[in-house]
């Protein structure tokens, strides 16, 4: 380790997202010596640092110093160019008004900026709006570069930089100090990490903190999709959990439940008893965490609240009525009647025609049809022709760091809602959902198909709202479109019939390499779909999105996300929500420009919208840029919501951990025309003969509704229901 002092004359490199860069700095004994390493945002150029980290001969750059820790030296000397430079730094600040700073207080202009920000306002062109925004700035200048020596110390990644900063704000430094399991509410932060720094901060093996630790990321982390865990099983994995990170000393189980025992009390943790909804204060079967046992509760008031509440009934006005089949006329007179209904059933069976009718029947009222996903919403917009579709998130209007702009104070306008694919829905974004629909007026459809994949997020929202002899709801079950195989198979994958039929539209391929079967058959990206259950392998949606954009002569130019490289004439797709652009997760798109300039930050346009509203969107910069993947080949659970004429589905043996008969099922429903199945029938087989994914969810929010109606018709006192 060594150490070299002196003026910063140039940060060469910098990237802002992670902090990294490399710098040149100009020490006494050796001259100008290149630095690489994390920049806080207290370097400045000008200014005199001391740099403490190892010396190495670069293959490529030669001899440089990799930083361990770089700090701030005062020198006492500063020139004119050294306070211009500091004062530059500041976002707001430009060369006019540096001068000006500098002018008004020469020397003094630094230590007044540090500590009596506020006096910029006597500064010509500065407000106090302005001279807020650059005291924030030079509060932030301070902490930011503890907090970034504090991360570099315990090898924390740079990304979680801000949001440490949002969550806990000037304590961020103390929790990187002595709170090290507060860091598991930060995403992407888990108990191995945490557990690692709170052994630097002097956390013994069994603490208090440590085990409560251990058991709250144990709660999370065991639910996969349930919204409630088993008391036993949370004893016994948090101990295991413990074990390995506490030297191999296992902590003793009565230790683990009087911590268990503290949390429920704090109700931290809520347990109830097997099939019932009262919480109690002792531990019992059933452990929910907070935030669940809130979600879950609050939904089944919500919907049962709405089933309760009169609406007036609204005319049947379409001239197509005649020629609906007697369960869609049911489905639509419903949904005319009720203020919460539901439309369930499979690929086929009319679900489309009847959200059809009801937007007709509904059109005075104005009605809004929402979907978990932009392509789900587009999807709608083109088989329906109606305008008024869009994802959950944009219709109540999400605001970053501040939540949904809709809310019970705050409801939409609309006077009825449909809600379609809402199997892809979490019970957290349908609470969101229900207080947006909360008007007095208004009324709420929920359809879509139990037997696709369950949310990624949380709970089993219609399984359990059917399920609950509660809510109103009609189930289509024969299937209308014209009959072929790939309907056919999907029925008989959905009731675990392993009978399949192939033909020209149905085909299956013995073939370990997917690439052979799709070099013969895959045609056209804008009408096929490749589907794999995994992102990374031989046969994952990685390596076939680059294989299948080298088969379409494209070789990329710019970096988006996932490693790829795309260029013109690329499909791509969005993969997160994008307010500000007004582009979502699950929109496809197609890259219509790419700017490349040497020294710029590349630049790509993509359309996205094969139906009604086309729109181009420009992507510059790397954060923007990482919000695109391409397109050619997806994993199932991204698929749901898209459809396409053809699709082939990789059944790879090693997927075995997401392969399902919902994830099958899935995926065949997204074939119009034609489906390839391509490696292992034992794979189809093993698929179809599974459990329903969805059945293995725990939840009580079903039960939690029907509590409600029962103590609602007894005349009882309804607290402790939900």
């Amino acid at each position: 380790m060594m150490e070299i002092e002196g003026k910063v004359l140039a940060i060469k490199t910098y990237n802002r997202e992670s902090r990294w860069g490399k710098l040149q700095l100009h020490d006494g004994k050796l001259g100008p010596v290149n630095a690489v390493g994390i920049i806080p945002d207290n370097v400045i150029e000008g200014r005199f640092f001391k740099i403490t980290g190892d010396d190495e001969e670069h293959p490529k750059y030669g001899y440089q110093v990799r930083m361990e820790r770089i700090e701030e030296v005062e020198t006492g000397e500063q020139t004119q160019e050294d306070g211009l430079s500091f004062l530059k730094h500041f976002k707001g600040i430009g060369p006019a008004t540096a001068t000006r700073i500098w002018e008004t207080w020469g020397e003094d202009a630094e230590d007044i900026l540090r500590n009596e920000t506020w006096r910029l306002k006597e500064i010509s062109g500065i407000s106090e709006r302005k001279a807020l925004e650059i005291e924030d700035q030079v509060s932030d200048m301070g902490r930011d570069g503890d907090l970034i020596a504090l991360m570099v110390k315990h090898r924390l990644p740079m990304r979680h930089l801000e949001p440490l900063k949002r969550r806990f704000g000037r304590r961020a430094v103390d929790i990187l100090t002595r709170g090290a399991y507060d860091l598991m509410k930060i995403r992407g932060i888990g108990f191995i990490t945490a557990d690692r720094i709170g052994q630097r901060q002097g956390f013994a093996w069994d603490s208090v903190e440590r085990i409560r630790a251990g058991i709250l990321y144990t709660l999370d982390n065991s639910l996969d999709g349930s919204m409630y865990t088993d008391s036993i099983d949370l004893l016994g994995d948090t101990r295991r959990l413990l074990k390995g990170g506490g030297e191999g000393r296992s902590v003793p189980i009565a230790r683990v439940n009087r911590e268990l025992e503290r949390l429920v009390a704090a109700s931290e943790i809520v347990c109830e008893r097997s099939d019932e909804v009262i919480p109690c204060e002792t531990i019992e079967d059933d452990c929910y965490s907070h935030s669940n046992h809130r979600i879950e509760t609050g939904v089944a008031r919500r919907v049962f609240e709405m089933s309760r509440k009169p609406v007036h009934q609204l005319p049947v006005v379409s001239p197509m009525w005649d020629q609906l089949a007697p369960d869609q006329k049911s489905a639509v007179e419903m949904c005319l009647r009720e203020r919460i209904s539901l439309i369930i059933g499979p690929a086929g069976s009319g679900k489309t025609t009847v959200l059809k009718e009801i937007l007709t029947q509904t059109d005075a009222e104005g009605p809004l049809v929402v979907c978990f996903t932009g392509r789900a919403a587009q999807r709608v917009q083109e088989i329906s022709g109606f305008h008024n579709c869009s994802t959950i998130h944009r219709a109540l209007k999400y605001r970053p760091g501040a939540g949904f702009a809709h809310d019970e104070t705050n409801p939409l306008l609309e006077d009825v809602m449909l809600v379609d694919e809402a199997s892809m829905i979490g019970l957290d974004l349908t609470l969101s959902l229900l207080k947006g629909a909360s008007a007095a007026r208004q009324r709420i459809v929920f359809t879509g198909d139990p037997s696709q994949l369950p949310s990624i997020s949380n709970g089993n929202l219609l399984c359990e709202l059917a399920n609950c002899g509660i809510i109103p709801a009609t189930e289509l079950q024969y299937v209308y479109r014209n009959a072929n195989t790939i309907l056919d198979n999907a029925n008989r994958i959905r009731v675990g019939d392993s009978a399949l039929v192939y033909d020209p539209t149905f085909r299956f391929h013995p073939e370990n390499d997917p690439r052979v079967v799709l070099n013969r058959y895959y045609k056209d990206p804008a009408t096929t779909l490749v589907l794999s259950g995994c992102k990374e392998g031989d046969r994952g949606v990685k390596e076939l999105n680059r294989w299948l954009q080298w088969q379409q002569g494209i070789q990329g130019a710019v970096k988006i996300g996932s490693d790829y490289t795309v260029n013109v004439g690329d499909k791509v797709i969005h993969t997160k929500n994008n307010y500000k652009k007004q582009v979502f997760n699950g929109n496809i798109g197609w890259v219509t420009k790419v700017t490349a300039a040497p020294g710029q930050d590349p630049e790509i346009e993509v359309e996205f919208g094969e139906g009604l509203v086309p729109q181009t969107i420009v992507y510059a910069g790397k954060t923007e840029l990482e919000e695109l993947d391409l397109a050619y080949c997806l994993t199932v659970h991204k698929s749901q919501g898209a459809e396409a004429e053809t699709v082939f589905l990789v059944l790879d043996p090693g997927h075995f951990p997401v392969q399902s008969r919902n994830w099958l099922y899935t995926a065949v429903t997204r074939a119009q025309k034609q489906v390839h199945l391509v490696g292992s029938k034992r794979v189809a087989y093993r698929c179809i003969e599974s459990q329903d994914v969805s059945q293995g969810r725990m939840s009580k929010l079903g039960l939690r509704v029907q509590s409600l109606s029962s103590q609602a018709d007894g005349g009882e006192d309804d607290e402790t229901a939900a």
